[in-house]
């Protein structure tokens, strides 16, 4: 049976990171597993070890061209990932919910076409889950 793809992270746009660290690490007990630039977006990103999940806190910078068009604070994206995101991306296209590429391993749904689905504008990441870290994730 193939196994079912999890919610592996959620990604929130927030104005001031700092702000917010000290309450998830003291108040939730999560521990910081990253704490430096974001990957998609120019800006500073920390990210949670929140268990199952991983929350990363995203503050972009003020302005600049890049995938992030709207900087306003919100659920940036949802992260589900399975062992095989190739298989999402194409039961995705199959229900005709278009897919971009971003960087190897990861293809996201962009928030114009979440926002048809879900009634707000938010992304929806595909990533794959391996269980040796460091080894390279692809999506085609």
């Amino acid at each position: 049976m193939e196994q079912q793809p999890k919610l592996v992270g959620l990604e929130l746009i927030v104005r001031r990171i700092d702000s917010v660290i000290d309450v998830f690490t003291e108040s939730f007990g999560w521990e910081v597993a990253y704490d430096g630039p974001a990957r998609d977006a120019r800006g500073r990103a920390v990210v949670f070890d929140a268990g199952d999940v991983a929350i990363t806190l995203l503050q972009p910078d003020e302005d600049g061209d890049d995938i992030l068009a709207d900087r306003t604070p919100r659920l940036s994206q949802l992260v589900v990932g399975g062992a095989d995101p190739n298989g999402i991306v194409d039961r995705l296209t199959e229900l005709g919910i278009p897919t971009h590429g971003a960087e190897p391993g990861r293809r996201f749904v962009p928030p114009e076409a979440v926002e048809g689905l879900l009634g707000f504008e938010t992304a929806l990441m595909i990533q794959e889950v391996v269980d040796d870290p460091s080894s390279p994730a692809v999506v085609e």
